[in-house]
């Protein structure tokens, strides 16, 4: 996100080399940098799924060429969703209030069928409206860019498993002179899918 203009926000996804092919259209693969994974680094580690690392994925927009486009970074879970106006109501209502690292809280509980059939990206107006119900976890991380290079230590921490949202929200916290977490059940900015 651009701190200083309304103007749409860049879509950037980190994705193994060989996934590139699924990134849609307007958005902006970053597979390059994402060259090591859970089966590279730890071949004995039961399940046996690749997981890429948080540090692999944050840093692969810094080496980006399009470092100088933005000011913030939002960075979400593959399972969580966003509002359509998510990001103007983060950059018009909370970076606007000087705020340079926050966590949102997502809405959980949200119906995983409907008829009989898997909720899926074509039933989001109809999950849009939907309270839910709060949860406690880390998922939606805004921080502002310099955070990342000069306050992070994130080390081989993995994503799929505990303590990697802790550690990420730590992170921000220590480095955000005005951090605050939000709770989006009421407002429903975020939601698990």
């Amino acid at each position: 996100i651009k701190e200083t203009t309304r103007a749409t926000p860049i879509v950037y996804a980190a994705v193994f080399p060989e996934d590139a092919y699924v990134v849609p259209p307007g958005i902006v693969a970053l597979s390059q940098k994402l060259n090591r994974s859970t089966i590279t680094q730890y071949p004995n580690l039961e399940p046996r799924r690749r997981l890429p690392f948080i540090d692999d994925i944050i840093g692969s927009l810094y080496d980006s060429n399009n470092v100088n486009d933005f000011d913030y970074v939002v960075y979400t879970n593959s399972d969580i969703a966003v509002q359509p106006d998510f990001y103007d109501w983060v950059t018009d209502t909370i970076i606007s209030e000087g705020r340079t690292g926050f966590t949102l809280n997502r809405r959980d509980g949200l119906p995983q069928s409907t008829n009989g059939s898997l909720v899926t990206g074509n039933d989001l107006d109809a999950l849009y409206p939907m309270q839910g119900i709060y949860h406690h976890g880390h998922d939606c991380f805004v921080f502002q860019k310099v955070f990342y290079r000069n306050n992070f230590t994130l080390g081989d921490l993995f994503l799929g498993y505990p303590p990697v949202g802790r550690a990420l929200f730590e992170a921000i916290q220590r480095s955000a002179s005005n951090f605050h977490m939000y709770n989006t059940t009421a407002a429903g900015y975020t939601f698990h899918l």
